[in-house]
């Protein structure tokens, strides 16, 4: 039986790299997933007649009330940063795995089949691998995960707070006849 390849050491450390990358954009995604809950949930709390009165939002759990006008204008601000903070951590550990996948593709080239170490990248990276599909194929990074109709919604959610925050009912356009 055919003894498996040893890695080189660029290849372990790279690997090593990616590896220690993935967490922290592993828990970015959590993060972002339990904020966008959040706002979820703090929004479906929000009913037409706090629209109408200009009634403070309470934020669920921790139970305090903030402005309406505030939420409506932060809120989407805030999940657009953590969203492309997650991206950004995700476009690093792409190209923290694409050093690695470089430094054994003359190896894979040669032998034709997948090098023993692909075994060891951490299974959370998967989902991002910018090489995933078929052989020979050389994604981007641009495979970081994306909302789709979700990051629409944020910016949705963004242009009609910016529409909220500027028919404020101080300047006597809503809200108090």
């Amino acid at each position: 039986m055919a003894k498996p390849p040893k890695v080189s050491e660029e290849a372990k450390g790279f690997l090593d790299e990616a590896n220690g990358a993935s967490d922290p954009a592993w828990s970015a995604w959590l993060a972002f997933l339990v904020l966008l809950t959040y706002v979820a949930v703090t929004l479906a709390s929000v009913s037409h007649k706090n629209l109408l009165l200009n009634s403070p939002v309470r934020l669920p759990i921790i139970n305090a009330d903030i402005p309406l006008v505030g939420f409506f204008q932060y809120a989407p601000a805030l999940l657009l940063l953590v969203y492309l903070s997650l991206l950004v951590q995700h476009v690093i550990l792409a190209r923290k795995y694409r050093k690695f996948t470089d430094a054994i593709t003359p190896y894979e080239m040669e032998a034709g089949t997948e090098h023993p170490a692909r075994d060891r990248v951490h299974q959370r990276f998967e989902d991002v691998r910018p090489d995933r599909g078929h052989r020979g194929h050389r994604g981007s990074a641009t495979h970081a995960p994306t909302l789709g109709p979700l990051g629409s919604a944020a910016t949705v959610l963004f242009w009609y707070a910016l529409a909220v925050s500027r028919a404020r009912p101080d300047r006597g356009r809503c809200g108090s006849g």
